[in-house]
């Protein structure tokens, strides 16, 4: 008999979830930290291991391939949810809620911008392996602090990015202050 016992609804169901949740966690980490960097790096790299061991405790699972179904999905998820980002300019509109009448990011935040993502990429990488050979003794109750934990996580991610969306300038008033 096989050692690997087939997902039934409920945990095909948790692993689409921590798909999710492990989409928004890296993606708004990519966004945050920079917003965070503005006021302290340390507290923005900080953020940025919280948020890869996060990643890493999410993507643990009974066997390899639960951890890939989770992983896999992540990547188009992580896309859409880059494309939200992406559409509502929020890197821009951070920055000029943290300095007013900033305008468009300089080649010197973006570089940085990209430092902290390779930085978030590698950590989320070494975490998400180290979960590949993980395994809990107890499952039962592993599963369940791994669910709360997740849902905890990306609730109050998706809560902080949502409040500093309702904080930002519009991005017309920026776009009609870098054109005039």
């Amino acid at each position: 008999m096989s050692k690997m016992k087939a997902m039934d609804r409920s945990e095909a169901a948790k692993t689409v979830l921590f798909a999710a949740m492990i989409s928004v966690l890296f993606v708004c980490a990519v966004f945050l930290s920079d917003i965070i960097s503005y006021v302290s790096t340390v507290l923005s790299i900080m953020y940025i291991i919280l948020s890869a061991a996060i990643y890493g405790f999410c993507l643990i699972s009974r066997n390899r391939i639960i951890w890939l179904v989770k992983w896999g999905l992540s990547l188009p998820l992580s896309y859409i949810v880059f494309r939200y980002f992406q559409t509502h300019h929020y890197s821009i509109r951070a920055l000029n809620l943290v300095f007013p009448d900033y305008g468009r990011q300089t080649a010197g935040g973006a570089f940085a911008m990209v430092g902290l993502f390779f930085m978030l990429c590698i950590l989320c990488a070494v975490s998400g392996i180290a979960a590949m050979f993980i395994k809990p003794k107890n499952t039962a109750f592993f599963a369940k602090v791994q669910l709360i934990t997740a849902v905890c996580a990306g609730g109050i991610t998706v809560a902080a990015v949502l409040l500093l969306e309702q904080q930002f300038p519009p991005y017309e008033y920026i776009e009609a202050y870098i054109n005039s």
